[in-house]
């Protein structure tokens, strides 16, 4: 029974091991981490005034993802030269027409 019990308390240490493993990189605002991106559960930040200056840099970008069209008018409205904090916008169709006036 005990050599049941540690291997149980092994298996415990294993599997919270490896669960740590998954938890997202904490990382404070601005600083990149130097671990590989894992998927989804991975977090970089970097603050509001690092992406403007990146998104003005040559050769830096930042890239911003929206699409659906719950999110035109915040899409629209990041567009203004004062809040803009990236260069390139990938998006649907949908949310493109609407921001040109296309439909």
């Amino acid at each position: 029974q005990a050599a049941a019990q540690q291997q149980a308390a092994a298996q415990q240490a294993g599997a919270e091991q490896a669960m740590a493993a998954q938890q997202p990189t904490a990382a404070t605002p601005g600083e990149m981490t130097q671990e590989e991106f894992k998927g989804l559960n991975d977090l970089i930040t970097v603050s509001l005034e690092q992406l403007k200056q990146m998104s003005r840099t040559p050769g830096k970008h930042a890239i911003a993802v929206s699409a659906g069209k719950d999110n035109i008018e915040a899409i629209s409205a990041s567009l203004s030269p004062d809040i803009r904090c990236y260069d390139i916008l990938i998006t649907d169709a949908a949310v493109a027409e609407s921001i040109l006036g296309i439909s």
